[in-house]
């Protein structure tokens, strides 16, 4: 290890967005003199940022120089891939076959949603049932990988604006609804995440479908109070009912749905996670929670393909696509500008 690259590093994990920081300078030195999966781990070994877990900011490391950001998420993804058979139902519905509708959320949205419409659970519930009802549909998806600027306020704050960037895959169904287990798995945890617009009720199921593939986990939020009963060990079988849909406010004040969520590694949290991202960090945090539809699969036509003028990347940040009744504006990646820049 090059000693004037770890004090480099020291230096920088007290600066303001020190993890930005901290991945150019690896970046860059990598380019020169790469590094390789023990170096970086001998390196987050050896310096520490406030807030950020360190296995966390070891991904974060990886991904800047070019390696799978999280070991073993690729197998994981190509075995869900590879035995779609093996995966059973997630809801009493099967979202393979039966009718549904997409609910766009996001920036790009046809209708653009402004946020403050989403502290109305009432109403922004009887929206999404229209939708569901004018359409024939049995249940409306919202969808993994997608950009929302419904999420605001502190829960969702990040370093450099908002975790806009949608993490799990979204089930928008009847209160009270059956929840099953797609894989055989154990218990990890329950917990009730309280906060106004958190989860509610959230369980997480442990799953090792091969004795050689690493474990991963699957989430399922904003459910009913009952789940708060199952114990952590305790062995599902896949097919079980684990849970059912929660209703506001019980389920962090929602429409009723279910989010799921595949994570690689809870980073020592217990019944709960990271549901959205800021949209700089999507390659570590798609690498961490990859798509939850390989479990849930949805058929992959159903998800809107948003055009390349209004896809979020680096080349749109900053620039207005959608602005609110007050005035607010967004840019494609879901961030509040000010409106000096419309």
């Amino acid at each position: 290890m090059d000693p004037s690259l770890l004090e480099s590093l020291r230096a920088l994990t007290a600066q303001p967005v020190a993890l930005e920081k901290l991945k150019s300078v690896v970046s860059e030195h990598h380019v020169s003199r790469p590094l390789v999966a023990a170096d970086l781990l001998e390196l987050t070994e050896s310096i520490a940022i406030s807030g950020v877990h360190p296995r966390l900011l070891l991904y974060h490391l990886r991904s800047a120089c070019g390696l799978e950001p999280v070991p073993g998420s690729d197998r994981v993804v190509e075995w869900l891939r590879e035995y779609p058979g093996e995966i059973g139902q997630v809801m009493g519905f099967d979202l393979r076959t039966c009718r549904l509708v997409y609910s766009d959320w996001s920036v790009t949205a046809p209708e653009f949603i402004p946020p403050q419409q989403y502290d109305d659970p009432h109403g922004f519930t009887e929206r999404i049932w229209k939708g569901i009802r004018a359409s024939g549909a049995v249940a409306a998806i919202g969808g993994y990988n997608h950009i929302r600027p419904a999420y605001g306020g502190g829960l969702f704050a990040a370093d450099g604006g908002a975790r806009t960037l949608h993490l799990g895959l979204d089930v928008f169904a009847e209160p009270g609804s059956p929840v099953f287990a797609p894989l055989d798995g154990v218990v990890h945890s329950v917990a009730d995440n309280a906060a106004p617009f958190d989860y509610g009720p959230c369980l997480v199921l442990e799953h090792r479908p091969r004795a050689e593939m690493p474990c991963f986990y699957t989430l399922y939020g904003h459910l009913a109070a009952e789940v708060l009963e199952l114990q952590p060990g305790q062995p599902i079988r896949k097919g079980t009912q684990v849970a059912q849909l929660g209703n506001f406010p019980e389920n962090g004040n929602w429409p009723p749905h279910l989010h799921v969520q595949l994570v690689l590694d809870m980073l020592d949290k217990r019944g709960d996670f990271w549901g959205s991202c800021h949209p700089a960090h999507f390659e570590v945090w798609l690498s961490l929670c990859p798509d939850a539809n390989l479990t849930a699969q949805v058929p992959v036509h159903l998800f809107p393909v948003v055009p390349p003028e209004q896809r979020c990347c680096p080349e749109s940040a900053g620039r207005a696509v959608a602005r609110g009744p007050d005035g607010t504006v967004f840019d494609a990646c879901g961030q509040r500008l000010e409106r000096s820049q419309r």
